[in-house]
């Protein structure tokens, strides 16, 4: 099955290459390309503890590549507007905002120091128990403002100089929480930042960055995660029984993170489960409103089916799929996809309408939902809907003029 995905990756890069696409954060052509190497790397079954996977669960993985790249193109298909090629806002208003927010963050991380004591890349402490409610939730808004920076040192770069302690502070505060998926998030950020507003990225730079992203686990593993499970990479090696070379151990964890979302899908699918009907994919947004009570008990039990089902119960993820299909099954994995690549697109086509902060963090939030696709629904995660709906009232208000004389 492997030698099958190969040359469907092959090919796809191929055309990325020679095909002259014009933009490789397209959403289509990012999505497809992430989930055709990731369960490429997965087929290729470097860990002993993996199952074959039958035909079947391969055409479902590449069929939905398909749906995803169809509700992109339906969404291409409607009318736009000419595009505007122009940002405005008051560097004042801009400048004010940044220090303020600025100044929110460090306040509630400082106060969650104060409560819980040194952070987890300090502490060796477990990073998924380091939170205060209400403080750490500020905290989490570090996406928008870390776009926010971005947006306006690509731009009118307002901050000047104070841009630099800005964005160490902010970096600092993902590496001292260990938080891989924030340090992620700001990385695909700049990148998004980067192609929208300077030059278009090529496949190499792509290339760079994902070589990044396995150098930062490397580290994160040897000089916190180690000692924060107490689990070395030569236990961990072993305990997988890695078909890697033991000198290229170090590549056991993000060979991991990426292969066992696809292994717990599959697990999850071939087992006798019931549907959440939307507990699972839209929990988040229910919470924020309130809504989470129109479930029963037992629908809130079938939420531990899939801890129970996991071949390793410390790999707990499993792709963007995993949400849908616990919700409605396969189909409803269908529908899901589609929209997501709508929802994407749409996103990507209204921020060429309007460069407002608002529409650029909207369409930079699905393109990082795009990206982390191989790994967990990140479409309606908590963290997503609270940036957005920040980076919302952030535009807004970047619309009040502090001075005379518009966009000053």
């Amino acid at each position: 099955m492997s030698i099958i995905v190969g040359i469907l990756l092959i090919l796809y890069i191929a055309f990325l290459i020679f095909g002259k696409v014009e933009d490789l954060l397209r959403p289509s052509i990012i999505y497809s390309l992430l989930i055709l190497s990731t369960y490429f790397l997965s087929t290729l079954r470097y860990s002993f503890l993996q199952a074959p996977y039958p035909i079947w669960f391969t055409a479902m993985i590449l069929s939905l590549i398909i749906i995803f790249y169809l509700g992109d193109k339906t969404a291409s298909l409607v009318h736009k507007p000419k595009e505007k090629e122009f940002v405005d806002y008051s560097t004042l208003t801009m400048n004010i905002l940044i220090f303020i927010v600025w100044f929110l963050l460090i306040f509630s991380f400082v106060k969650m120091v104060e409560v819980l004591g040194p952070p987890p890349a300090i502490s060796k402490g477990n990073r998924a128990e380091y939170f205060v409610s209400g403080w750490g939730t500020i905290v989490i808004l570090q996406s928008s403002f870390f776009g926010l920076l971005l947006y306006d040192k690509f731009n009118k770069n307002a901050t000047k100089l104070m841009f630099w302690v800005y964005c160490t502070s902010i970096v600092l505060i993902a590496l001292l929480l260990s938080n891989k998926f924030q340090i992620i998030y700001m990385l695909v950020l700049f990148l998004i930042s980067y192609n929208t507003f300077r030059k278009k990225i090529q496949l190499k730079t792509l290339l760079t960055a994902a070589l990044a992203i396995i150098a930062m686990f490397i580290l994160l593993f040897e000089f916190v995660y180690k000692d924060m499970y107490g689990v070395s990479m030569d236990t961990l090696y072993s305990a997988y029984r890695m078909a890697i070379p033991f000198n290229l151990k170090f590549l056991t964890q993000p060979y991991l993170y990426v292969a066992f979302n696809y292994e717990n899908l599959y697990h999850f699918i071939i087992s006798d489960t019931h549907n959440l009907y939307g507990l699972k994919t839209f929990g988040s947004i229910l919470e924020l409103l309130k809504l989470k009570g129109i479930y029963s008990l037992q629908t809130y039990s079938y939420l531990d089916e899939w801890r129970n089902l996991l071949p390793i119960p410390s790999m707990t993820t499993g792709t963007m799929f995993q949400d849908f299909i616990q919700d409605g099954g396969v189909p409803f994995a269908y529908v899901m996809t589609f929209f997501c690549g709508l929802i994407s697109r749409s996103s990507y086509e209204a921020f060429k309408i309007n460069k407002n902060f608002g529409s650029f963090f909207l369409y930079a939030a699905t393109t990082v939902a795009i990206f982390m696709s191989f790994f967990a629904n990140v479409f309606t995660l908590k963290v997503t809907v609270m940036n957005v709906l920040m980076a919302l009232i952030f535009s807004l208000i970047l619309r009040i003029n502090l001075v005379y004389g518009r966009g000053k």
